[in-house]
């Protein structure tokens, strides 16, 4: 006898009234707890819990804002990775009266990645909204805003939503046809189905879920739901949430990662909380056996007896994986009548069929052969079943809830009799209402009648075309497979075609819509395996393998799936109809058979899969190693790990810059190995960690960085500098390459700059002696460069000898040599010396991919001859002379390098736009090393004549920044190169690495109060998104180079955009600020490499030198809003943490 739910749902039309039902009746008992989530307004994880009142408050706030911008039907993408948020979001669009989209956002870092798939879904819906949370708009940068902007969006954010009153929320007209939601499946690439949800369909198969779960043995808040399952997945959202509310019981949810990561986890979290249904894919159920196999003492703190329901579905449940849970967790107080296989779909809202009684799984054997035939002779299920002819099936559920359950001829659509193999139909009060804004499609989906040979009403009415085949066998129903070419792999469904599109554009010899993607088991084991068949151009050049590792990698990457054989044949041979659709069945076969005209193929093979090392001890075999041992162990114990997991390979077959996915990594093992890690290494890590850096080699130098960075271990005692941030870190615009956040590491640094007493600082010792002693290089004009106006201040930091060359030493002569710009002189010699600094031999690099960015916009040289009147110095070098092209061309032409090759001229950014654009060349590897460089002479007076004029100069000729006399600033000279590597391959190669850039960032201040005038609230943006997209906070940073121009109101406008990100330390914690210009004046375009070099010294030195000219605060800047000090003497470079850092 089944039990009847103590109260029917049918009693209120939606999941609103059912909510505030609780709300009202039992406002005290816990709705909601999200295991491990992010606060509302902080970047602390903890578990947050909502009673039924705080949660009916929090919906209706966020409903009355939307009511107060939305229509009644309009809808709403939700964009949020499954948690807290993505809860109050739908429920507050159900409580609005607006259609919620939920879309699948695996999480936030993953928004950029995201974007460029829902513009196909936005517009099928057409949306009016998309709700979202600051964490994600800030991890988009600025793409989710320029989404909504395309596709004509409001973004709202939650935060903003949650301050509106609940007392001006008015419950809109809804009842059971409403529409509640679209959810969206796994849908053609450029043809999305959205699944239509509506109120009393929801609510009826909600009410099957009660009958399954048993909510009327126990009370109300004793029921509990523990689930882990994504919640754009309907399994995850009906069930594991949805399901609970409408019965006032208790949904208790974890990070799906999370339980990636430590499958166990799950039912300690079920233990704790006293779970009584857990819902799961049946892939779930071997991930927690394994587990406990290898943690077998964690089975102790395990107690399973609350469980009344734990329903396997989403994918083929198979009898293996049931008995061996029940053998590892019986003990644990596990029922085997607990164990209740179903079958659902989100077409039907959820569930179709289950075992609603007390009863064991119920298992039969079927003839193989006779089963591919259509017919299933079955026979009992024994204990062993050793015969290779039989397979095990599962028996899917013999309660129908109240729906008709049709097996069909797919083809004639006639009713198939018992034990006969046909597609699954469904007739019934749950089945939702059709695909979105798909009417023929539903005629074919939705409408399907059943042919009979005499007309009644039961065979007139329109049944579900599941798609999936089974057989009915005394009243139960088993599923066998799908009837076309969906493939279903960890529960999830994925489309063959949008497999296909990835392969086909994954690398220029794949050939686009030429391939076919399908699933295959291995042995009796059932599981499928993902099989990717591709025309690729025949090439004599071609590297066969190396494509097929791109396309293992794009698809893991796409789809979060592991390709266990990809197989490469000639173009014009895949198997094709007459129409030209690819015929999937007849390559699948082709491939069973071995028939298919093979190029080249790859197959992971599946071994044993061995223990992880779970290995305590890494710190301690790390501490004494130097920095280039320690990436080496990391190395080798991240590919024994991988190994491990994977069960497909050995560690030394690893390449070690090779992508882990294109050994068979796909999400969950990836979270797995990333588990392990920050176990071993006792640090936390962000669950994307292995799509940002996938090889080994990346991955070891991100783990170097964070154990350092989490204070786990001191750095190396052979490195050379800590890691510090570059000046201008910021979000990346439009890579997303797997390495486009990969730390650079400056190698090699070189300069002349001016130094005290009129001579030049040409060493790290020169200029550091001058910086640390509070020096001033400025000086009047010296007699030899030109002859001072008196209408100009005639002050500035000039360099020596800028006409003295070595034109032989460079292949140049006396010629070529005088009609060259000293600027292209300087840079070729500065350019040797980096080189030297970095340990890089000129000769090997010669014919390298190498690239120059330069820093450039001063063209004295030029003029010259056009003041002089000398016309012999228009000759055929004058032109490559004195372009600022050929200032980088020189580089690269007198080096042999072939790399990318670029002057920018951004003004005073100049040096930092070519530091940038230097790390988006390593970064995307156009160049293996990367020469970044500022250059700056003033050769004619007439440019100073024009700042004096502007206002812009000092009259004193000194940068008084911050300073209360700061009346304008004075020029200075110089030229500075950098010499930037990967960090990875700098690692690798056993560079000394004097620093780290995190990232670099370039932006315009935009619309201000002049061209020239800076705009303080686009400079706060600036800081705030390279914090953000460095993954740092204001408190992590210990010192500011300003740009610090020394004029009375610019300053203040740049101090006030520092301060108002980096507020609120405590007042013996201050921000340390600093500017290069006090000591060397304004380089213009090589202000910025100035002031790096002057940090870089800095942090090597662990000391903060002294500012210059600071006797009195500018009164428009209050340090106290900070707090923020300036260093007046030389000081030790505060000891907050282990890594010394700048900006």
């Amino acid at each position: 006898m089944t039990n009847t739910p103590a109260i029917s749902l049918s009693q209120h039309p939606t999941l609103v009234d059912w909510i505030e039902h609780h709300a009202l009746h039992q406002p005290d008992a816990e709705a909601l707890c999200f295991i491990g989530q992010r606060a509302v307004g902080t970047d602390i994880n903890d578990d947050v819990r909502l009673t039924y009142s705080a949660l009916s408050e929090r919906v209706k706030c966020c409903a009355a804002s939307l009511q107060q911008c939305t229509n009644p039907g309009d809808s709403a993408l939700i964009l949020f990775p499954s948690g807290i948020d993505y809860v109050v979001s739908l429920l507050a669009c159900f409580y609005a009266g607006v259609t919620g989209v939920p879309v699948n956002l695996p999480g936030a870092a993953r928004v950029r990645r995201v974007l460029p798939k829902l513009g196909d879904i936005t517009r099928d819906c057409r949306p009016t909204l998309v709700i979202s949370n600051q964490q994600v708009t800030d991890a988009s940068g600025s793409d989710l805003q320029a989404f909504a902007n395309e596709h004509g969006l409001r973004l709202l954010q939650l935060e903003d939503l949650q301050e509106e009153s609940s007392q001006i929320w008015q419950r809109p007209a809804l009842n059971g046809t409403a529409l509640a939601f679209l959810q969206y499946t796994s849908g053609s690439t450029g043809q999305p189905k959205g699944v239509v949800n509506r109120h009393g369909p929801m609510l009826h198969n909600l009410e099957f879920l009660g009958r399954l779960t048993a909510v009327n043995t126990r009370p109300a808040t004793n029921t509990v739901i523990a689930s882990w399952l994504p919640l754009f997945h309907d399994l995850g959202l009906i069930m594991g949430i949805l399901l609970p509310l409408a019965y006032g019981g208790r949904a208790v949810y974890m990070a799906p990662m999370a339980f990636a990561a430590d499958p166990l986890r799950w039912l300690e979290l079920a233990t704790r909380e006293r779970a009584t249904a857990l819902p799961c894919p049946s892939f779930a159920l071997r991930l927690c056996a394994d587990e406990a196999k290898t943690a077998p003492h964690r089975l102790a703190t395990i107690d399973l007896a609350s469980v009344t329901c734990l329903m396997p579905a989403a994918e083929p449940v198979l009898p293996t994986q049931i008995k061996s849970f029940y053998a590892t967790f019986a003990e644990q107080g596990l029922r085997r009548t607990a164990i209740k296989p179903a079958y659902g779909l989100a077409e039907a809202t959820l569930l179709v069929t289950a075992h609603v009684d007390d009863h064991d799984p119920y298992f039969i054997d079927v003839d193989k052969a006779k089963l591919e035939r259509g017919q299933a002779v079955v026979s009992p299920a024994l204990e062993e079943n050793a015969d290779t002819d039989m397979r095990r099936y599962t028996s899917n559920g013999n309660d129908f809830g109240g729906q008709d359950v049709r097996i069909v001829n797919p083809e004639t659509h006639a009713a198939m009799a018992e034990d006969q193999v046909g597609e699954i139909w469904i007739n019934g009060p749950a089945v939702a209402g059709g695909y979105w804004n798909k009417p023929e499609l539903n005629r074919d989906i939705f409408g399907a009648c059943i042919a009979s040979i005499s007309i009644n009403e039961e065979d007139s009415k329109p049944y579900l075309r599941t798609g999936d085949m089974g057989f009915m066998h005394e009243g139960h129903l088993f599923v066998t497979g799908r009837l076309k070419d969906m493939l279903l792999f960890r529960g999830q469904c994925h489309y063959p075609n949008d497999i296909e599109v990835t392969s086909g554009r994954s690398h220029e010899a794949t050939v686009p819509e030429s391939g076919a993607a399908f699933s295959v088991t291995q042995g009796d084991e059932q599981t499928e395996h993902l099989v990717i068949v591709q025309e690729v151009t025949k090439r004599a050049d071609v590297d066969y393998q190396q494509i097929i590792n791109t396309i293992r990698t794009a698809v893991a990457e796409e789809h979060q799936l592991s390709s266990h054989a990809v197989v490469l044949i000639r173009k014009g041979t895949l198997p094709r109809t007459t129409s030209g659709k690819v015929r999937r069945a007849a390559v699948r076969q082709s491939y069973l058979d071995s028939s298919l005209p093979v190029l080249h193929q790859h197959v992971i093979k599946a071994h044993q899969v061995s223990e992880t090392s779970g290995d305590t001890g890494l710190l301690d075999k790390l501490r004494p190693l130097s920095l280039v041992q320690r990436h080496q162990h990391l190395r080798n114990w991240l590919a024994n790990e991988a190994a491990a997991i994977l069960g497909t390979v050995t560690a030394r077959t690893i390449h070690p810059d090779t992508s882990l996915f294109n050994y068979g990594l796909d999400s969950m093992s990836a979270a797995r190995l990333v588990a392990n890690a920050a176990k071993s290494l006792g640090i936390k890590l962000p669950d994307n960690v292995i799509f940002d850096h996938p090889s080994l080699t990346e991955l070891a130098v991100h783990l170097q960085t964070a154990v350092i960075n989490q204070a786990r271990l001191p750095l190396a005692t052979d490195n050379k500098s800590t890691v510090s941030s570059a000046p201008d870190i910021d979000t990346e615009k439009a890579s997303h390459a797997s390495v486009d956040k990969e730390a650079i590491a400056v190698i090699g640094m070189a300069f002349r700059l001016p130094g005290q007493d009129g001579q030049d600082a040409n060493s790290d010792e020169a200029f550091w002696e001058m910086l640390e002693q509070g020096g001033c290089a400025i000086r009047p004009a010296p007699s030899e460069r030109f002859r001072t106006r008196e209408d100009i201040p005639g002050f500035g930091a000039y360099l020596n000898q800028v006409d003295q060359f070595d034109a032989a030493f460079f292949g140049m002569s006396p010629r070529e040599a005088m009609n060259t710009d000293p600027q292209q002189r300087l840079l070729l010699e500065v350019a040797w010396h980096a080189l030297e600094d970095a340990g890089q031999r000129p000769s090997v690099l010669r014919g390298s991919d190498t690239g120059v960015f330069v820093g450039i916009g001063t063209g004295d040289y030029g003029h010259l001859p056009f003041i002089s009147g000398e016309p012999s110095h228009f000759d055929a070098y004058w032109g490559t002379g004195t372009s600022f092209a050929a200032a980088c061309g020189r580089l690269s032409f007198s080096f042999g390098w072939e790399g990318p090759s670029m002057a920018v001229d951004t003004a005073c950014s100049a040096s930092h736009s070519a530091l940038h654009l230097a790390v988006q060349s390593l970064r995307a590897r156009e160049s293996g090393l990367s020469l970044a460089a500022g250059v700056k002479l003033q050769l004619l007076p007439e440019v100073d004549l024009v700042l004096h004029k502007a206002g812009m100069l000092a009259p004193d000729g000194r940068c008084k920044t911050l300073d209360a006399r700061a009346d304008g600033y004075v020029r200075g000279e110089g030229c500075v190169v950098l010499v930037l590597k990967r960090l990875s391959d700098a690692l690798a190669d056993g560079d000394a690495i004097r620093a780290v850039i995190r990232d670099t960032t370039v932006r315009q201040d935009g619309a201000g109060s002049s061209l020239s005038a800076p705009n303080g609230a686009a400079q706060q943006r600036l800081l705030t998104l390279a914090l953000k997209k460095a993954g740092l906070t204001p408190a992590d940073i210990d010192y500011i180079e300003l740009h610090g121009t020394g004029t009375r109101l610019g300053d203040p406008i740049e101090y006030q955009s520092v301060a108002d990100v980096f507020r609120g330390r405590d007042l013996d914690d201050p921000l340390w600020l600093g500017s290069v210009k006090t000591n060397i004046g304004h380089l213009e375009a090589a202000a910025g490499a100035a002031g790096l070099v002057k940090t870089i010294l800095a942090i090597e030195h662990g000391k903060l030198p002294p500012a210059v000219e600071l006797h009195e605060v500018n009164p428009l800047i209050n340090l106290d809003l900070i707090p923020a000090r300036v260093p007046e003497q030389t000081i030790n470079w505060p000891k907050r943490q282990v890594l010394r850092r700048a900006e």
